[in-house]
């Protein structure tokens, strides 16, 4: 059997894997732990499926192991997550988070069934997708923030306040937590490409309200758009645009559609919430 690649090859690999197990048992040559990861996964969904128990076995380096009784020893609240906890904390495509390993989102921080629900489903949207992303970034730091960019000052302050700076080189900004706008460049690799392809818009008057697909997902307009007079740009973008506004501005009740947000609760933050893990 013979495969040709345009995308991940390890996708491919387990894809192919999945399919040639309907016949007969199949074993993977490769020591590769994203594989590992994406049979761990896929294995679930096929045997939710069939209702069956699929031989799949992976080789690594002359240990075979039997995927399906790799995934049934994982407990049962992280087997669904481990996917999203290999790609959100470092993998082929990902870059890791300084000083967090995986167990960084295990135990008590295990993302949930909503987190799960929103990466895996190939039709969320990106600002759902971010805020989950920004939500799973928190926890890794053991904050109670809502947002990275506060968390981020009180660790420097803190940092500061406690006299844990390098006199030569200074702080090293890697030992702080990113800042929201960082934390979207790291997640966005760990969804589906179907929903990072460019968002556009060619609306004809100054996107302004929910009508325009850009605001809607809350992203500035690019030159992927065709639009005239906007005002969703960047001051920078180029000459006559200025910065977007909030949203919730400017925007008719009977242009857009109420939707449910996610709700995450971290409560109220302050010096003392910082944990002693994002030193």
């Amino acid at each position: 059997m013979t495969i040709n690649c345009e995308g991940d090859a390890g996708t491919e690999i387990v894809r192919a894997a999945f399919t040639l197990s309907r016949e007969d048992n199949v074993t993977v040559l490769a020591d590769d732990a994203d594989i590992t990861v994406l049979l761990i996964h896929g294995i679930q969904e096929v045997e939710q499926s069939t209702g069956g128990n699929t031989k799949i076995y992976q080789d690594r380096m002359g240990k075979v192991y039997d995927i399906s009784y790799v995934t049934n020893n994982i407990p049962s609240d992280l087997r669904r997550a481990v996917l999203l906890i290999h790609s959100f904390m470092g993998c082929d495509t990902t870059s890791s988070i300084f000083g967090h390993g995986h167990k960084a989102l295990t135990k008590d921080r295990i993302p949930t069934s909503v987190a799960c629900d929103t990466f895996y489903n190939s039709s969320s949207q990106i600002a759902d997708i971010t805020k989950v992303g920004e939500k799973l970034m928190l926890s890794i730091f053991n904050s109670k923030c809502n947002d990275l960019d506060n968390q981020r000052y009180l660790t420097y302050r803190r940092k500061v306040g406690s006299g844990a700076v390098n006199k030569k080189k200074g702080i090293d900004p890697a030992s702080l937590p990113p800042t929201s706008n960082a934390c979207k460049h790291h997640h966005k690799p760990a969804a589906p490409d179907c929903i990072l392809s460019p968002i556009k818009c060619s609306c004809k008057t100054d996107c302004q309200s929910a009508r325009c697909s850009c605001r809607k997902n809350g992203v500035l307009c690019s030159n992927f758009c065709a639009c005239d007079q906007c005002s969703n740009r960047d001051r920078e973008a180029g000459p006559g645009t200025v910065e977007m506004q909030p949203t919730d501005q400017n925007i008719d009740s009977d242009d857009h559609e109420e939707t449910d947000e996610l709700q995450y609760d971290f409560g109220s933050c302050s010096d003392s919430d910082i944990s002693d893990s994002a030193d």
